[in-house]
């Protein structure tokens, strides 16, 4: 099972291309979901935005935080309700979301594309 995090605060990370790495920016509010480290290195591979992209492993515990998905209990006196309530959206956590990303890329040599 994949685990999910919240990112709190911008995390630079890199896209891996063919040739080359491009460098983006998973901006404050996005959604990433891990998939695992990348060799004996301190970086790990995360989902994010449907691609796949690199990130240190100091840049995820500092910047942000583990989504813990909570399952029902079903009690004998529920009868273990299979259609349970959605969860409210909080505050502006859907605007949040849907908000367009702007992905800042960059050259080898540091310059912004």
């Amino acid at each position: 099972m994949k685990q999910t995090y919240g990112v709190n605060q911008e995390i630079q990370a890199t896209v891996a291309g063919v040739e080359h790495r491009t460098l983006v920016t998973i901006p404050q509010g996005s959604i990433i979901s891990m998939i695992g480290p990348v060799g004996e290195g301190p970086e790990l591979e995360v989902l994010w935005d449907g691609q796949t992209v690199r990130m240190f492993a100091c840049d995820l515990t500092a910047r942000a935080t583990a989504i813990t998905a909570k399952k029902p209990k079903a009690t004998a006196a529920s009868g273990g309700n299979t259609n349970p309530t959605p969860p409210k959206s909080e505050g502006n956590a859907a605007t949040a979301r849907d908000a367009p990303v702007k992905v800042r890329r960059f050259t080898a040599s540091g310059r912004e594309l």
